[in-house]
């Protein structure tokens, strides 16, 4: 999950553990929200072990993925997706 959010926070040019802090800034959400579907969907780790990684209930994290699956047309997401693809393969 650490490589997952590092790639993510790198495409977004944020720090790791901002993606982790307890906030509700637009600027750190979506970001957060990437890495949670990223690691949901791609990583197939379950809602609740996501939840315990950016210590937020399950039910916040479920809310993340959807959004994301809402979402997933739009440029910047598939950008992020497309390099976290690339990482995850080379991993």
């Amino acid at each position: 999950m650490a490589d997952v959010l590092a790639a993510v926070a790198q495409c977004f040019r944020m720090e790791p553990g901002e993606l982790r802090e307890r906030t509700n800034r637009p600027e750190v959400v979506r970001p957060r929200h990437v890495a949670i579907w990223l690691m949901h969907r791609r990583g197939g780790f379950s809602l609740p072990q996501i939840g315990a990684f950016f210590r937020l209930h399950h039910t916040t994290v479920l809310h993340g993925v959807a959004k994301i699956d809402a979402m997933i047309e739009d440029d910047e997401i598939s950008h992020v997706k497309q390099v976290v693809d690339k990482l995850w393969v080379k991993g």
